[in-house]
């Protein structure tokens, strides 16, 4: 799984994936929680805030976030919260899609099996290249920003074939 700095970003700036992201047991994200541990006295912390102390971290969700809505009431005098788990989880984290979610999102677009999905992979991705600038060396080169790991080159992919839009090595841009 990438968890580097250029992957993070490529998520964080992929605002169509991250609002479609409905969060579930095993998926990858980086949170915000703002010094909250996200138990007991520290969920109000989570839920209201704390700006003395921020930090992210990268977790994997361990749990299904509920969909009902909780009443929250905070000890430190502020007013009531309804929200739910599910959506305290996406305001404050950013997901980070694992390569076979990122398949599926285009198998829906696609209606493809997985040995046509490569293919249409595949054609794409000889698109993006551009002859090396050494032959002797064989590498490649991209039109845009560098693409290092398979999350990274799948998330172009995804992001090229259902929105329209590459990446630049800091957005995503239509193209």
């Amino acid at each position: 799984m990438d968890l580097s700095k250029s992957y993070i970003d490529m998520c964080r700036n992929a605002h169509e994936i991250q609002m479609s992201w409905e969060p579930r047991g095993g998926d990858f994200y980086l949170h915000d929680y703002r010094g909250s541990t996200g138990t007991g006295v520290d969920f109000e912390k989570q839920a209201w805030g704390d700006k003395d102390e921020t930090w992210n971290k990268v977790e994997i969700l361990c749990y299904q976030p509920a969909d009902a809505k909780q009443f929250w009431v905070s000890n430190q005098g502020k007013t009531s919260a309804v929200i739910s788990a599910k959506d305290l989880v996406k305001e404050h984290s950013t997901w980070l899609p694992r390569q076979d979610q990122l398949q599926e999102m285009l198998k829906e677009t696609w209606a493809l099996d997985p040995w046509r999905l490569i293919a249409v992979f595949n054609d794409w991705n000889e698109r993006q290249r551009v002859l090396p600038d050494d032959p002797e060396t064989q590498t490649w080169h991209w039109k845009d920003a560098p693409l290092t790991t398979f999350e990274q080159l799948w998330f172009a992919f995804v992001m090229s074939e259902k929105y329209g839009k590459r990446w630049n090595g800091t957005d995503w841009y239509i193209k």
